[in-house]
C-alpha cells in the first residue's frame, strides 16, 4: 500500500495560468503517448498526470487560449514540474464528456475503436464515432449564448463520409433538452431555432441510418465549437513592462513607455499605478503603438510601477510586469522671473525640491545685439536649501540692440528677450 502511495506522486505536475493575468485556468492536458487526458483544477489550475519515466509530447489546451505543446522528460524518482502560461485566443470547444452511449446492435464493438474524449478540444481528425443510434453529452464549460442573426454552435464531423444526427442543448446535463435541428456532416446551429438564450450542454444523437457493421459506425464527431463565445470581444494583451528610469529624485517628472495589442485591433487606453497613486485612463492609442506617461513622486522611497490596458468597449487586460523605482530626496532648481533695469539683469534660483542643492553653477549670458560690457556672468552658490531662492545678477551691462538672455543653474534653464539701450535693460514680454 505504501508503495502505491509513493507511486501516485510520479509523473507530470504543475499549474496552468493565464499568461496575461496570472490567474489559474481550467486546461486540458493531453499526452500523445498516453492518450487519456487529465484536467487542471477549475479553481487553482493545478494538474497531475501519472506517467512512467520517459519522454513525452504534451499538449495544453483551454477554452479561450492558444494551445502549447512541450517535449517533456519525466523523471523516475521525483515528479516532473511544468507550470504553463497560456496566451488568450478566441477559440472555444467542448470541454468534457458528461455521458457517452455508443450503440452496437450485436454488442460487438471491435469495429469501433474510438473513444468519446476524441471529440474534445480543437478539430484534429481524431473522432468519436457514436455508432448507429448512439449519443454523447458534452460540457462546453463556457455557456453558448445566442447571437442575433448568426449561428452559435458548430459540429465538426470527421471521417470521409457524412452522417446524419440531431443536436439538442440544455443548461443542465440531465436536460430537459431542446432541439436545434438535424445536421449532415459538419454543420452549424442557431440557438434561436430552439428559442434558447443560452446553454452549457450539447447532446448529439446519431440518426440511426448508418450501417452498424462498418468501421467506425455512426456519426463521427471531431469537435464541437462554441462560435458565440469565440465571437465575443476579447481583452487587450497585458502591456509590456514599463520602460523608464528606475532611480531618481523627488519632485522631478519622469517619463515611462509601454505598449500592447488588441485582438480586434481596437484602440486602447492605459492606466498606470505609480506606487503612490493610480492614475486616470490615458488615451486612446492605436493597438501596437507605444504609449507614454509622466509622473513625479513627492516623497522618497521605493515605488512599484505597473500598467494595464482596456479597449474601446471597456474590456480590461491584466496588469503588466512591474518595475521598482527608487526615489531619493533631491533638489529641484527653477529659474525665477528675469528682470532688467539700469546696468544689470537679475533673477532668482529657486530650490523647490526636498534636498539641498550644493555647488550650483550658474550663468547669465546674452546672445545677439552689440554688447560692450557684461555679455556673460558666471558664478557658483555653495548651497541652496529647500525653499531658499538666492538672487543672481550680471556684472555691469552696456550695449545696444535686441538680445536673448539665457539663464542656467545646473540643469535648470530659462530664456527671455530684452533690448539694450546703453546701460538700460528693457525686458520684452
Amino acid at each position: 500500500m505504501l508503495e502505491i502511495i509513493d507511486a501516485a506522486d510520479i509523473g507530470l505536475t504543475g499549474v496552468v495560468t493565464n499568461a496575461n493575468t496570472g490567474q489559474p485556468i481550467p486546461a486540458t492536458i493531453w499526452v500523445e503517448e498516453a492518450f487519456w487526458p487529465c484536467f487542471a483544477d477549475l479553481e487553482i489550475g493545478d494538474y497531475h498526470k501519472i506517467l512512467l519515466p520517459g519522454s513525452y509530447t504534451v499538449h495544453y489546451q483551454a477554452n479561450g487560449f492558444q494551445e502549447k505543446v512541450f517535449s517533456v522528460d519525466v523523471d523516475a524518482d521525483e515528479p516532473t514540474v511544468l507550470d504553463v502560461a497560456l496566451i488568450p485566443y478566441p477559440q472555444y470547444y467542448a470541454y468534457q464528456v458528461t455521458t457517452c452511449a455508443y450503440y452496437a446492435p450485436s454488442d460487438n464493438y471491435q469495429n469501433n475503436p474510438t473513444d468519446g474524449i476524441a471529440c474534445l478540444g480543437i478539430p484534429d481528425d481524431n473522432c468519436a464515432s457514436l455508432g448507429v443510434g448512439g449519443y454523447i453529452i458534452l460540457d462546453m464549460l463556457n455557456p453558448i449564448v445566442d447571437i442575433p442573426d448568426a449561428n452559435d454552435l458548430k459540429v465538426h464531423e470527421g471521417d470521409a463520409s457524412s452522417d446524419g444526427y440531431q443536436v439538442y442543448v440544455s443548461s443542465d446535463w440531465q436536460g430537459p433538452w431542446v432541439s436545434l435541428g438535424s445536421g449532415m456532416g459538419t454543420a452549424e446551429f442557431d440557438l434561436a431555432n430552439g428559442s434558447v438564450e443560452s446553454a452549457r450542454y450539447v447532446k448529439i444523437v446519431d440518426d440511426g441510418n448508418g450501417n452498424p457493421s462498418e468501421v467506425r459506425p455512426g456519426v463521427d464527431i471531431d469537435a464541437v465549437e462554441n462560435q458565440a463565445t469565440a465571437n465575443q470581444n476579447q481583452p487587450p494583451g497585458n502591456p509590456t513592462q514599463p520602460d523608464g528610469p528606475t532611480a531618481g529624485g523627488t519632485n522631478i517628472d519622469y517619463t515611462y513607455t509601454t505598449l500592447t495589442t488588441d485582438p480586434e485591433s481596437q484602440q486602447v487606453y492605459y492606466q498606470w499605478s505609480w506606487g503612490d497613486i493610480i492614475g486616470p485612463w490615458l488615451g486612446p492609442f492605436n493597438s501596437g503603438a507605444t504609449a507614454q506617461a509622466t509622473h513625479r513622486w513627492n516623497a522618497s522611497g521605493d515605488y512599484l510601477v505597473i500598467v494595464k490596458a482596456k479597449d474601446t468597449e471597456g474590456v480590461e487586460s491584466g496588469w503588466s510586469d512591474s518595475i521598482t523605482v527608487h526615489i531619493e530626496d533631491a533638489p529641484h532648481l527653477e529659474i525665477g522671473e528675469i528682470t532688467g533695469g539700469f546696468g544689470s539683469i537679475t533673477t532668482k534660483i529657486q530650490n523647490t525640491g526636498a534636498g539641498d542643492a550644493v555647488n550650483v553653477s550658474w550663468s547669465i549670458s546674452l546672445q545677439g545685439g552689440l554688447v560692450l560690457l557684461g555679455r556673460q556672468t558666471t558664478g557658483t552658490i555653495m548651497k541652496i536649501i529647500p525653499g531658499l531662492s538666492p538672487k543672481i545678477q550680471t556684472s555691469f551691462l552696456f550695449g545696444l540692440g535686441k538680445v536673448t538672455i539665457a539663464v542656467t543653474a545646473d540643469t535648470a534653464q530659462k530664456n527671455a528677450s530684452a533690448f539694450l539701450l546703453g546701460p538700460f535693460v528693457i525686458i520684452q514680454q
